[in-house]
């Protein structure tokens, strides 16, 4: 699981099969861990403990599907608010850096400020733009998506620590006898 979320934290993102091989990364690590916490969380009992624990067991994990859901869907729009924001701003600067007229200047941040609002990404359509905003939009929408990409990278780098955590806590656990 720490390879594949390694993995999209340092660059799966830029092309779909790395990032599918990653999801699968981290599946089989998933798949590896589910059934030995199962067996040792009911290896040794017998009768109703053994369907109590059944019961407590899938709850529990339940409950930790449900928390790493919801920690990893707040993280997800944090990052994304703090992408969007420098995408605004490096969108600003690169405009200001034009030294268009005000009024055309105030329409390109207006845009930008309403396509940034927006839940899909859409590339602009710069067919009949000028070649000097042609450049600067280009530059924009790069950024914006190194910014998006960076937001899911820090993410999954968030949780290495976690895993790795987790991990080394498994290596000092005590077998029941």
């Amino acid at each position: 699981m720490a390879s594949g979320y390694m993995w999209l934290a340092f660059g799966a993102l830029m092309s779909q099969m790395q990032t599918i091989l990653a999801g699968f990364a981290i599946g089989m690590g998933y798949g590896i861990i589910t059934g030995p916490i199962l067996i040792i969380a009911a290896g040794s009992l017998e009768g109703k403990l053994l369907a109590a624990s059944q019961s407590v067991t899938g709850v529990l994990r339940q409950v930790g599907s449900m928390l790493a859901v919801a920690i990893f869907v707040t993280g997800l729009y944090s990052n994304l608010s703090v992408a969007k924001t420098a995408s605004k701003t490096y969108a600003h600067h690169q405009i200001m850096k034009l030294h268009l007229p005000d009024k055309e200047q105030e329409n390109v941040i207006n845009k930008i400020n309403t396509n940034t609002n927006t839940t899909k990404f859409v590339k602009a359509n710069i067919n009949d733009v000028p070649i000097i905003l042609k450049h600067s939009i280009q530059n924009i929408e790069n950024n914006t998506n190194i910014e998006l990409r960076k937001s899911f990278e820090n993410l999954y780098l968030a949780s290495l620590p976690f895993l790795l955590l987790s991990a080394i806590i498994g290596f000092f656990l005590k077998s029941k006898k």
